[in-house]
């Protein structure tokens, strides 16, 4: 049936009713659980067996005086844990986890088809349209269909006549007699059965329809009456992945104009079946699996290196590109809220700007939320820099990449004459982003007709504020590298060979080299000379100079009697008369040390790394 029937079926289903049935379930809290038999002793495992010969030697202890019943204890099975969850009416529900994990024992449950009940304890609190379960007791299968793994059916009827049967049991609870002559010949249109209306539906032995359409005679005879609340549980069983989208499609098509609450529990969708729904409860050993990305992303990246510079961007990129995509999800969001806006707009409610303005800051709560949680997590857990002006850095950066790309793809949206332009539009910007952002390509390899492409990037503007606020920590202002620390070996060998210790006479030859362009080794000549030199010592003036005065105590090496200007000339090979060129060499050094640095700045740009 296509759309527009449909919208005739929910027509005429709301005359008969007076109002739509809507139902919304409310899950707490609900934990099912048994008490199962176990052995106590490991030697008594085979007594335990349930063999003939056992039941019956079982059966004649339990009648002897002073002998134990059984060898076995009873011990407690969860088949739910806490599960807590809203079903609203209009929607979908997907239902996914490995065999054993309680999906079909959660079906029954909010459909009222546990099989015994005396033997399952029920705990938590399940709602009908705020109507608690207990209010209700056998007549939630009378609003609540259930629609089982494995098809039964008297398979000599037709289909026809099976859905007739259905109908006329369930003929008394509809409140039309005029809706309900109409339901079976809906139903067989709904489900695309009229081709095989008049098929027997057969079972292994006997002929008949396909699985598929056996499928579809299931969840038709399931349907009639007020079912507002339809559980399929594991409906794609021996299905062809094919057959499997036409019957939830058809099943989407009746949830949207009919506004049924459905719960499909599937082992193992395929993409296409997936995307039909519009909520997913992941269901492990009777728990809901909840599933926090920025704790799974985090132990990814546990406490790496710092100094790895590539580990350290390659955790900064990911954790920008997550808050990128997890906006375009909200496309479909606004396209929808646009119509309204056009409604509201023509009525001259509000301005166009007070729209924009509402839009922006309902992102703010929800984004710093995101925000918060998933960074704190990748922050401390990945090992950035641990102190609190970078990590609230962090978080302030993350928050305004999420309102970037929030305020994007608003704009696709608003642009857009519809979803089907707007999210192929937002893919392909999406992939310019990531492509052009500074990491997959970097900087300067980007090519220089797409390089406008790299500063219009909110990724690569993210992407170079945490690098530099990761790297700009005093901790990483060292100049250490590979377990060499540069600065120090650069400013031993100016001074080792500055002509003092070593004296510059017994500087190897093949190192004098050092010993001229070393910078110290200048100033300690212009120092010396004015402190110890002197221009003549003949003259009575300076007599008293400490550069004329005799060295005493001098070592064996050292000619006696020798004066202290001649020692440093001869030893330090420092001279009075080269102080003025000393002079010129240390200004010299001084300009030529600024011009390299003029032309570091120039033509050296770190940040293209």
């Amino acid at each position: 049936m296509d759309s527009e029937a449909h919208l005739v079926q929910a027509a005429t289903k709301e005359q008969a009713d007076g109002a739509s049935n809507q139902l919304e379930v409310r899950v707490r809290n609900m934990t099912l659980s048994t008490q199962v038999a176990a052995v106590a002793r490991h030697e008594d495992a085979k007594k335990a067996l349930p063999t003939l010969k056992n039941a019956v030697w079982g059966g004649v202890k339990a009648m002897l005086p002073g002998r134990s019943r059984s060898a076995s204890t009873t011990v407690t099975k969860y088949i739910l844990r806490d599960v807590s969850a809203v079903f609203r009416p209009g929607t979908m529900t997907l239902v996914l986890g490995q065999p054993g994990s309680g999906k079909s024992s959660l079906l029954k449950a909010l459909s009222g088809r546990l099989a015994n009940k005396k033997a399952i304890q029920v705990e938590g609190e399940t709602t009908y349209n705020g109507i608690p379960s207990e209010t209700l007791r056998g007549r939630v299968p009378q609003f609540a269909a259930y629609v089982a793994q494995r098809d039964a059916h008297f398979p000599t009827l037709t289909v026809e006549e099976t859905l007739e049967f259905a109908h006329a049991c369930a003929k008394n609870a509809a409140p039309s007699e005029k809706m309900g002559a109409r339901r079976p010949s809906d139903v067989i249109n709904d489900l695309g059965l009229a081709h095989c209306s008049d098929t027997v539906v057969g079972d292994a032995m006997i002929r008949g329809v396909s699985g598929g359409e056996r499928k579809r005679v299931t969840i038709g005879e399931m349907s009639f009456g007020h079912r507002s609340l339809e559980c399929f549980d594991e409906i794609s069983t021996g299905l062809d992945s094919a057959t499997t989208f036409d019957i939830v499609s058809a099943q989407r098509n009746r949830v949207k104009t009919l506004q049924k609450t459905v719960i499909t529990a599937l082992l193992q969708p395929s993409p296409e079946v997936f995307a039909l729904f519009d909520d997913l409860m992941i269901l492990n050993d009777g728990a809901i699996v909840v599933i926090v990305i920025g704790l799974v992303y985090a132990t990814l990246f546990y406490q790496f290196d710092p100094k790895n510079v590539q580990v350290v961007m390659g955790t900064i990129f990911p954790a920008l590109l997550f808050f990128a995509l997890g906006q375009s999800t909200r496309m479909p969001l606004y396209i929808e809220a646009r119509d309204v806006f056009y409604k509201q707009r023509a009525a001259n409610m509000y301005r166009a700007s007070s729209y924009v303005v509402a839009n922006s800051l309902s992102q703010v709560p929800l984004s710093l939320i995101e925000v918060i949680v998933f960074g704190s997590l990748v922050y401390w857990l990945c090992g950035f820099v641990g102190t609190a002006g970078a990590f609230i850095n962090f978080l302030v950066l993350l928050f305004l990449t999420n309102l970037a790309f929030a305020a994007w793809f608003f704009l696709l949206a608003s642009i857009s004459p519809d979803i089907h332009v707007a999210e192929p539009l937002g893919l392909l910007t999406t992939l310019f982003y990531i492509l052009f952002g500074g990491f997959i390509i970097t900087q300067h390899a980007i090519p220089d007709y797409f390089s406008w492409v790299y500063w219009a990037n909110p990724i690569s503007w993210g992407l170079r504020a945490l690098a530099v606020n990761q790297y700009r920590q005093p901790m990483f202002d060292v100049d250490v590298y590979d377990g060499i620390n540069y600065r120090v070996m650069v400013t031993s060998i100016f001074f080792l060979f500055m002509g003092y210790n070593p004296p510059a006479s017994t500087i190897p030859s093949g190192y004098e080299w050092l010993y001229h362009v070393a910078p110290p080794k200048y100033t300690f000549a212009i120092l010396t000379s004015i402190v110890f030199g002197t221009d003549d010592c003949s003259s009575p003036a300076n007599a008293s100079d400490f550069g004329c005065r005799v060295l005493r105590d001098t070592p064996p090496t050292v000619p006696q009697g020798i004066k202290v200007h001649e020692y440093l000339k001869t030893v330090f090979k420092v001279d009075r008369d080269e102080l003025i060129f000393n002079t010129v060499v240390v200004l010299g050094y001084i300009v030529f040390f600024r011009v390299l640095a003029l032309a570091a700045l120039r033509y050296i740009n770190h940040q293209k790394k």
